[in-house]
């Protein structure tokens, strides 16, 4: 069970990273595209994708933001194995 409770904790923090992400994206998209990049290149937004693409299935990507998503799938593998999840 341990690997449930490791995907829930994940779950919640990615959702609350997104929401800052998606904050930041919203005010600079009005000016530019330039600033995703920025995020994305942060250890913790590094941390937060692999962390996406493990702990989430295709259900729970609704709840994510579209961008952030889309940006993930094209430019991030997912981990293979569970264990390299740290929470």
């Amino acid at each position: 069970m341990k690997v449930v409770r490791n995907r829930l904790v994940c779950e919640n923090e990615i959702m609350q990273m997104c929401k800052v992400i998606d904050k930041k994206l919203n005010v600079k998209d009005r000016s530019g595209h330039s600033c995703l990049f920025e995020i994305v290149d942060t250890p913790l937004m590094d941390e937060c994708v692999k962390k996406l693409m493990v702990s989430t299935d295709k259900e729970d990507y609704k709840q994510v933001n579209e961008r952030i998503y889309k940006f993930v799938k094209k430019k991030l593998k997912p981990l293979k194995d569970e264990d390299d999840l740290k929470c």
